[in-house]
């Protein structure tokens, strides 16, 4: 054997059987009784992230580890372009239009990453941050900077100055980054900020040019240098280690960053594939799609560790997944000539792809689909099941939790705006807080509540103290993850997301820190009060907008509009429109109260609906409230007057329904 080989020698790690035919009704609890009975530690592919990739790719080292497309209608690498064959030779590698590496070549490109690091001085506390698209070698990157030292994605569509932040705050050694690429900007924004950030010593650049003077190195030619079948640094990695840094929120002051150990990655990842594959564990032919970035846990963890580390293959949907080209118009197309059985997507892809045909397509080897980072339309949810045949499962989770916390069980039937069932191993309560956020008790059915979370995947805090103040329950001695969220928990297990206490803005699935608004735009001269929410919208979930107090009555919405492109950094949390009201809204104590903006802007969109379908005399005898509600948090009450039809009101509810707020319509008498 040889010493590649020996080095895909899988750890000896038992996999339990699960015994008996479930019955379907309540087969999921059954099943979770039974896996928790085994214990996580016989579920998980290894000790550490090393250890899991390593035993995944020992399986079968010979089988394709991942297939990268660069746009989506080159699915079929017999029928490459032949004006894409001539880029690829004139442009690189990074113009390889589909390419492939087997599970030896995934371990080796690992193994070289990590001893590449090392020798860049590396170390287990040290940090190395990603300014990646979705390649191939992101996947080196990634594992190869957790076995090194603590790997930092970083989204790259954020602006320089937000990225040269998270570097700052994360203390940086390596940095990671795509070359001068056609129709991407990334390294522009290397080149700006590289010097601004005091512990970076180099910059690997993947498909780009070395220039030792300036300490950037090419990262793919100087990778073959390195021992591909080993760590040459000898590192024995404990799974209490930090293995990556995930920013999760702000653009503003001090980036909030989450830190994950190994424990906690590969913990979730056998969580998961405890909770949606079969007894028998994976299938030979099971495939896994990737359309989320890898900078989000999501991409990383849920279809990117857990299949790899049971060796199940994944496709890279090209490099900026479900934004890349001809990605959505194709996916069907993937999906049938790769054989796919899973993939994750947030509802603006499902919403997406609902524009797409797929009757042509054979959709049968494509077991499940999983909705998560935001809520999912009742609309979206019914018409993607519908039109795809498709079993879609949605699910809940936190970067703060390494990825996921629940999810809709496979064995039963999906109960429509539920988030599912906790997953094997996690522990989710719903609890009643006092003001100073202070346990007083467990809620009861359907009573809304804060989530706490508990078990293996939940990290141990954020990187900096601060932003750890309050994040922890103590119920009876032990800590609990304060989640922000609220919720409820119905009588059968199930929860329900009903609000958010922590006040993100979750726009096609990126969180948005209302502060990284309201700062910037307190700061203008003649602004008293800021508060920045979330409008429902039916393609991204939601999309920022701001109500404002002024001192200088003079200043125009236009004037505060033109300062927010201006001042605010985040591209994505630009407002959509600007409210400018003369009293804002504000609890017994003084402080904004919210959820009424957020009312009055679900009425706004409901109001705008019954405009489109009624005549004018008819939408303006409609009245529409929105208030609080015990179970759902919230509920839109819609009056309409007696002429209006069935028909109106069949097109209202479809309207409506693309959103995921409750409702009631009360026709008058």
């Amino acid at each position: 054997m040889s010493a590649e080989n020996m080095a895909l020698a899988p750890q000896e790690i038992s996999k339990p059987t699960l015994s008996g035919e479930l019955e379907a009704q309540d087969g999921y609890l059954l099943r979770l009784a039974e896996i928790e009975k085994q214990g996580l530690k016989g579920f998980l592919a290894g000790n550490t992230t090393y250890e899991a990739i390593k035993n995944g790719a020992a399986i079968n080292p010979e089988k394709t580890a991942i297939q990268y497309l660069l746009r989506g209608d080159y699915f079929d690498e017999n029928k490459i372009p032949l004006k894409a064959k001539l880029a690829h030779k004139m442009l690189g590698g990074i113009a390889c239009p589909n390419r492939s590496v087997n599970f030896k070549e995934l371990f080796s490109g690992v193994n070289q990453c990590a001893n590449l690091l090392h020798d860049l001085n590396v170390n287990k506390d040290d940090v190395v941050s990603l300014l990646l698209p979705n390649f191939i070698e992101t996947h080196f990157a990634l594992w190869g900077a957790e076995a090194a030292g603590i790997v930092n994605p970083v989204n790259p569509l954020l602006e320089a100055e937000v990225i040269r932040d998270i570097l700052n705050a994360a203390g940086t050694k390596v940095l990671i980054a795509l070359g001068n690429a056609p129709g991407n900007d990334i390294w522009q924004k290397v080149l700006k900020i590289k010097d601004q950030v005091p512990t970076l010593k180099t910059v690997l650049v993947l498909f780009g040019k070395s220039n030792p003077g300036e300490n950037i190195l090419n990262f793919e030619k100087t990778l073959k240098k390195y021992p591909a079948d080993k760590l040459v640094s000898g590192r024995v990695i404990n799974p209490q280690d930090h293995a990556s840094m995930f920013h999760t929120g702000g653009t503003t002051g001090t980036p909030k960053i989450a830190l994950h150990s190994h424990a906690n990655e590969v913990a979730n990842a056998a969580m998961m594939s405890a909770a949606l594959l079969s007894q028998e564990g994976p299938q030979e032919d099971d495939k896994a799609l990737v359309g989320l970035p890898l900078f989000h846990v999501n991409a990383a963890i849920a279809t990117g560790l857990m299949p790899l580390s049971m060796g199940v293959p994944i496709i890279l949907a090209g490099p900026g997944g479900f934004r890349s080209e001809k990605v959505v118009e194709n996916f069907f197309n993937i999906i049938e000539h790769k054989k796919v059985s899973f993939f994750s997507a947030v509802p603006t892809a499902l919403g997406a792809l609902l524009n797409v045909d797929s009757s042509q397509c054979d959709l049968s080897s494509l077991r499940f689909a999983i909705s998560g980072a935001a809520p999912i339309p009742v609309e979206t949810f019914k018409n993607f099941q519908d039109k795809t045949g498709i079993k879609l499962l949605e699910g809940y989770g936190l970067t703060e939790a390494t990825c996921a916390s629940s999810l809709t069980p496979m064995e039963n039937k999906a109960r429509i705006g539920s988030i599912g069932i906790r997953l094997p191993f996690s522990q989710v309560k719903i609890v009643m807080l006092d003001d100073k956020d202070e346990y007083l008790r467990e809620a009861a059915p359907n009573e809304i509540g804060v989530l706490a979370l508990r078990g293996p995947n939940v990290f141990s805090g954020y990187l900096e103290a601060k932003h750890n103040d309050n994040i922890w329950i103590d119920v009876d001695g032990q800590q609990w993850l304060n989640s922000g969220d609220l919720g409820r928990k119905d009588q059968d297990g199930y929860l329900w997301l009903t609000g958010r206490k922590k006040e993100l803005i979750i726009r096609g699935g990126h969180n948005i820190d209302p502060k990284s608004i309201e700062e910037p735009l307190a700061a203008m001269k003649g602004v008293d009060l800021v508060a920045a929410i979330g409008r429902p919208d039916s393609y991204a979930g939601e999309v920022p907008v701001v109500y404002l107090t002024l001192n200088d009555l003079s200043i125009s919405a236009q004037q505060i509009m033109d300062y927010a492109v201006a001042n605010i950094q985040e591209r994505a949390a630009v407002p959509k429109t600007i409210h400018i009201i003369k009293d804002m809204p504000v609890t017994a104590v003084g402080k904004i109260f919210k959820p009424q903006l957020s009312w009055w802007q679900i009425e706004d969109v409901i109001q705008g609906h019954l405009e489109e379908i009624l005549d004018k005399s008819q939408a303006t005898g409609c009245h529409v409230s929105v208030s609080r509600h015990e179970k759902f948090g919230c509920m839109a009450n819609i009056s309409m007057p007696k002429p209006v039809t069935r028909l109106h009101i069949e097109k209202l509810t479809a309207a409506i329904d693309a959103y995921s707020f409750q409702y009631e319509i009360e026709n008058q008498k």
